[in-house]
């Protein structure tokens, strides 16, 4: 079962991660949240190819997403490329993506960075956790209209 967290503080996250979250965290200006034109990819590139970005695009009550860019690495470990998709269509509904898609949407509503423990599957007799962080983006400041994941693998002892 996924868990989503906010306190990062009772819950560690990975270095890389917390690389991102601070990363993130010394981007905002005056209580503001950042944007895309504040990211700088040379300042993160050991994060680029575990990262996704999404444009929030608001609809009807609802909220889709958009694929603005899929990572090196989450290419390979997806094996396809997901870049100008719609989430929905990259990812027919399915309840091991159910709990991205919330998360996705209560950063989106609460404009907070989320952590997340997702599925644990078995790769080579290993357990492995999907692992990750959801941060918002906005260019006004206040209203975000992008999306940025880190994802992650973690081994775990046997669940």
């Amino acid at each position: 079962m996924a868990e989503l967290f906010v306190n990062f503080e009772s819950r560690p996250l990975m270095p890389l991660l917390e690389e991102m979250l601070l990363y993130w965290r010394g981007l905002g200006k005056d209580g503001r949240l950042p944007g895309r034109q504040d990211l700088e990819p040379a300042k993160i590139t050991n994060i680029l190819p575990w990262m996704l970005i999404l444009d929030v695009v608001p609809g009807g009550g609802e909220y889709r997403f958009k694929f603005r860019l899929f990572g090196t690495g989450l290419v390979e470990r997806a094996g396809r490329e997901l870049t100008g998709l719609w989430f929905e269509e990259a990812f027919p509904e399915d309840e091991q993506q159910a709990y991205f898609v919330e998360g996705v949407n209560r950063v989106v509503r609460e404009k907070q960075p989320i952590g997340f423990y997702g599925h644990s599957m078995i790769k080579d007799r290993k357990h492995l956790r999907v692992v990750g962080l959801i941060l918002p983006l906005a260019d006004d400041g206040e209203t975000v209209d992008r999306i940025i994941s880190v994802n992650l693998r973690q081994e775990v002892d046997g669940e």
